[in-house]
C-alpha cells in the first residue's frame, strides 16, 4: 500500500507542479532575451518531444473515433502571460469521445514511461541508473525524457470538459457492479487485492517510483529557485 501512496503522491506533485514548470522557465527565459518570441524558444527545444507526444495523442486517438481534428500548433504561445505549449482544434462531439481524446496524453504518456521502465529499467535496476555500467549520456537522455514526458502528459482543462459527467456515469456502474458481485458471491475485494498487491505489479510501482522522483526533484528545485527569484524581482522594483 506504501508504494502505491508514494506512487499517487509522485503523480499529484508532478500534476500540481507542471503548468507552473511552463511559466517559471518562460519568465526566467525571458529575463535573458528580453523578447517574448525568443522567450519561448528555449522551451519550444526543452519540451519538444512532449508536446509532439501529447498533440499527437489527441490527433490519433480522434482519428480512431472518427473524430474530424485540425490546425495542429507546437511551438509555445503566450496568451494573457500565461504560456500554452501546443494546441489542437477537435470538432464538437459526444461526452464519451471527447474525454478520451482530451485524457488521451495521459495514456500515451503512462505508455512511454512504461517502456522505459521495460528496456531501460527492468535490465539495470532503477537505483543503478547512474552507475558506471550505464553511460552517464543514457542517464541524462532517460531523466531528460521522463521530465519532458511527465510534464507535458497532462491535460488542460479544455481538453478535459465534461469528464466530471463521464466520471460520475462510471462511478454509477461501477456501483452496480459492486452490487451485483455480492449477489452473485463474488470476492471483488479478494480479486482486487491480489491484483494491486501482486509482486510484479508491486516491482513495477517501486521503479517507478524511483524513476518518477527525477522529475520531482527537478520540478521542485525549478519552483523553489523561480519562486525565489520571482520575489526578488518583485522586492528590487518595489524598493
Amino acid at each position: 500500500m506504501v508504494s502505491w501512496l508514494l506512487l499517487v503522491f509522485e503523480l499529484t506533485i508532478l500534476f500540481l507542479t507542471s503548468k507552473f514548470i511552463f511559466q517559471a522557465l518562460y519568465f526566467l527565459s525571458y529575463k535573458i532575451f528580453r523578447s517574448e518570441s525568443s522567450a519561448t524558444i528555449p522551451l519550444f527545444l526543452l519540451f519538444f518531444p512532449g508536446v509532439i507526444i501529447h498533440e499527437i495523442s489527441h490527433l490519433l486517438i480522434a482519428e480512431i473515433l472518427f473524430v474530424k481534428s485540425y490546425h495542429m500548433e507546437i511551438w509555445p504561445k503566450v496568451i494573457n502571460r500565461r504560456v500554452q505549449m501546443g494546441s489542437i482544434q477537435i470538432q464538437n462531439t459526444d461526452l464519451i469521445r471527447r474525454v478520451l481524446i482530451g485524457v488521451a496524453p495521459i495514456i500515451v504518456g503512462i505508455v512511454f514511461l512504461s517502456s522505459i521502465l521495460l528496456i531501460f529499467i527492468t535490465n539495470i535496476g532503477a537505483q543503478n541508473i547512474f552507475s558506471s555500467s550505464f553511460s552517464m549520456l543514457m542517464s541524462a537522455l532517460v531523466i531528460w525524457a521522463v521530465f519532458v514526458v511527465t510534464n507535458t502528459m497532462f491535460s488542460s482543462k479544455k481538453d478535459i470538459e465534461g469528464a466530471l459527467e463521464l466520471v460520475l456515469a462510471l462511478s454509477f456502474l461501477f456501483f452496480v457492479f459492486i452490487i451485483t458481485s455480492i449477489i452473485l458471491s463474488f470476492d471483488l475485494a479478494g480479486f482486487v487485492q491480489s491484483l494491486i498487491f501482486n509482486t510484479r505489479v508491486l516491482n513495477i510501482i517501486e521503479n517507478l517510483i524511483v524513476l518518477l522522483s527525477f522529475p520531482v526533484i527537478l520540478n521542485a528545485v525549478i519552483y523553489i529557485l523561480a519562486k525565489a527569484f520571482l520575489k526578488k524581482f518583485i522586492l528590487g522594483r518595489v524598493v
